[in-house]
């Protein structure tokens, strides 16, 4: 029998799944609500606007990658709920992108010493500027993400669980290029460069995995507003020079 979440919680991840589409227009409102409720499964209804047809169309698509994103950070798989230790969580969670040349085995220990991070809506994550070696990995919940544009703080954009941020900072010890704070309960998993040194150590061959990887990331357009974050930090030639200083790797 399918454990339902009750609908409250869907109803809220619903909503944040509507914060990461942003051409879903602020007015009139978004709004979810209870179709039925039933023995095996609920039905919810979801309304909002866009500025044409095309636009519906695509924000249609969008909600419902992002509703599918948010149901699986929150473990739920199709109607039932699939319930994980920390330990998996975490291991689920880091297999992103900027790791896929790592081992199982190596996930496995890069995941052990991952810190988990709680915020509140108004949290700073970090800031445009600061000093950093860090990659923050979204479980569960919304961060807006600005930067300095002309002497004023102006939104790139939002992202959301199954997002990562950071990376630059992770391999080359850069500024971030953006600041980030959350907008709603979140979740993050915390990564040091000094939780990859030894993984570097013992395979160099990692740092082309590494720069390749992160090259990708930066250019990936559903990144886009993670990107930025680094987009300016490093320049292209450059990258792999810096990783190989950074981690003084020979």
């Amino acid at each position: 029998m399918p454990i339902l979440r009750p609908p409250e919680q869907v109803i809220a991840l619903i909503g944040n799944a509507l914060l990461l589409c942003p051409t879903i227009l602020l007015k009139p409102s978004a709004a979810v609500a209870i179709g039925e409720l039933g023995r095996r499964f609920n039905t919810y209804h979801v309304s909002f606007s866009a500025k044409d047809g095309d636009a519906l169309g695509s924000a249609r698509n969008t909600l419902l990658l992002q509703i599918v994103r948010q149901f699986r950070a929150a473990g739920i798989v199709g109607a039932e709920v699939r319930r994980r230790s920390l330990e998996e969580e975490k291991r689920d969670a880091i297999a992103i992108p900027l790791f896929r040349a790592l081992t199982p085995e190596q996930i496995a220990l890069l995941a052990a010493v991952t810190l988990k991070r709680t915020l509140l809506p108004e949290d700073v994550l970090f800031t445009e500027g600061s000093s950093g070696d860090s990659p923050f990995i979204v479980v569960s919940g919304i961060f807006e993400v600005a930067r300095n544009l002309a002497g004023a703080s102006t939104v790139v954009g939002r992202i959301g669980p199954d997002d990562y941020i950071g990376e630059i900072a992770l391999l080359t010890g850069a500024p971030y290029g953006a600041g980030a704070k959350a907008i709603t309960d979140a979740v993050v998993l915390e990564l040091r460069s000094d939780d990859l040194r030894p993984l570097m150590a013992s395979d160099p061959d990692l740092l082309h995995a590494f720069e390749i990887s992160a090259r990708r990331g930066q250019s990936i357009l559903q990144r886009s507003v993670a990107a930025s974050v680094g987009a300016h930090a490093i320049a292209a030639p450059d990258l792999f020079s810096r990783i190989k200083s950074y981690f003084a790797v020979r």
